[in-house]
């Protein structure tokens, strides 16, 4: 079956965004002014979207060439403080589920001190 791939797939009631075929093989930079591969224009045009259209989120994070700080920063950083939404990361790289919790909890954590 085609998938535009302009419109991640949604899949027993979760939009489901597989970075590498959904966006780019190579995510990288934090801004839009860094390139057209950027962790704001993923963030603003299809993670927002999806959280938006349904809470249930699922994101792929396999088959990219390398998953930049910066990128997964900006991607992710503060989500849970701006919406609500069920987010679940696939990836056989259990380090970067650490990593981009960290950024999506980054204000709730520091408004604890």
């Amino acid at each position: 079956m085609y998938r535009d791939p302009a419109e991640p797939a949604i899949k027993f009631g979760c939009v489901i965004i597989n970075i590498a075929n959904d966006f780019s093989f190579f995510p990288s930079g934090r801004t839009k002014q860094d390139g057209p591969n950027s962790g704001e224009r993923f963030r603003e045009g299809f993670l927002i979207p999806a959280i938006i259209n349904n809470k249930n989120v699922i994101v792929e994070l396999d088959g990219t060439l390398g998953l930049a700080s910066s990128f997964l920063e900006e991607a992710f950083q503060n989500i849970f403080n701006e919406y609500d939404a069920n987010i679940e990361l696939v990836t056989s790289d259990q380090s970067l589920v650490l990593e981009i919790t960290k950024y999506m909890m980054s204000r709730r954590i520091k408004n604890v001190y």
